[in-house]
């Protein structure tokens, strides 16, 4: 097998598997919100309430 087309697969699997982890661990967020209520709720889910595209684009923002 070409190992550019390998390359590819692998770095395509790990992208899936970093959205997946980090969605899990947004949704888990949004279930410790629960236990606030009012503006504490609201301050909580504002903060986990970004998709793994939109976390991405702010890290790149921040690493360059």
């Amino acid at each position: 097998m070409n190992k550019a087309v390998m390359l590819t697969g692998v770095l395509a699997l790990q992208a899936c598997a970093s959205a997946n982890l980090y969605e899990g661990a947004r949704q888990r967020q949004q279930l410790e919100c629960a236990r606030f209520s009012g503006a504490q709720y609201d301050e909580c889910m504002q903060t986990a309430s970004d998709s793994y595209l939109q976390y991405r684009n702010k890290r790149e923002q921040v690493m360059q």
